[in-house]
């Protein structure tokens, strides 16, 4: 699957690896990363809220932790500020009630852990 693929690709080419940069479409950490708990409910349930939305979620988060572990990478921003809470990603899709937007960081920067001093 697209996860496997990814984290042999980049083991395979870890030694030469900048950085892994975009839009991950999960929130690393729900206490740090994301306005509310479950952020991920809005996002994965779909238009009409019913979906399987918790273990899609589970399922997105473990494929990032077990990608940056397999793959050697820390998120580049986090190594720096390891309890600061910021978004990248503001979200009101009318999926719910109005005034409860969520928001999530799920646009990262992943370096080689080596590096993760250096990058700024």
């Amino acid at each position: 699957d697209y996860e496997e693929g990814l984290t042999s690709l980049l083991s395979d080419h870890k030694d030469r690896l900048l950085a892994v940069v975009g839009d991950m479409n999960v929130a690393p950490s729900d206490e740090l990363d994301c306005s509310t708990p479950f952020w991920g409910k809005f996002f994965l349930a779909g238009e009409d809220g019913k979906g399987d939305w918790e273990k899609r979620a589970v399922q997105l988060r473990g494929a990032h932790c077990k990608l940056l572990k397999d793959g050697g990478l820390v998120d580049a921003w986090r190594y720096h500020n390891p309890r600061r809470k910021e978004f990248t990603s503001f979200q009101d899709q009318g999926w719910h009630k109005p005034g409860k937007e969520w928001h999530a960081r799920v646009d990262l920067v992943l370096v080689p852990e080596r590096q993760g001093a250096d990058v700024r």
